[in-house]
């Protein structure tokens, strides 16, 4: 059991990581708590989410981990203007259908 490996580990130690894991794969049995996209990665990795209710497997490419990173690397520039532009009203994670639907604007409110 892993809990949140990636914190103490850069992008390319987590890739390190991944190799790790494939080569024990056959020895051992993985649980990893992670937000780290790069984790969830991992082939064939059974992913469930604990804030749907009931918990559900989900796919890596639903994930909000996935889309959130996926959307600030294609256009980091857009999602940081709409991020300044807007008052923070609740945590980002703490609701993952409004995050994964339109990550800024239903979770923050205009700078008056």
């Amino acid at each position: 059991m892993l809990d949140e490996p990636e914190a103490a580990l850069s992008p390319a130690r987590q890739l390190a990581l991944l190799r790790i894991i494939k080569d024990l794969e056959k020895e051992a049995q993985f649980i990893i708590a992670t937000h780290s996209p790069i984790l969830l990665g991992y082939p064939n990795a059974q992913i469930l989410d604990f804030d749907a209710q009931p918990v559900r497997e989900t796919r890596y490419e639903d994930t909000a981990h996935y889309i959130v990173t996926r959307r600030f690397l294609e256009n980091r520039k857009k999602v940081l203007e709409e991020l300044f532009s807007y008052t923070v009203i609740v945590p980002l994670w703490s609701r993952f259908e409004s995050l994964t639907q339109t990550p800024t604007k239903s979770l923050l409110l205009p700078r008056e």
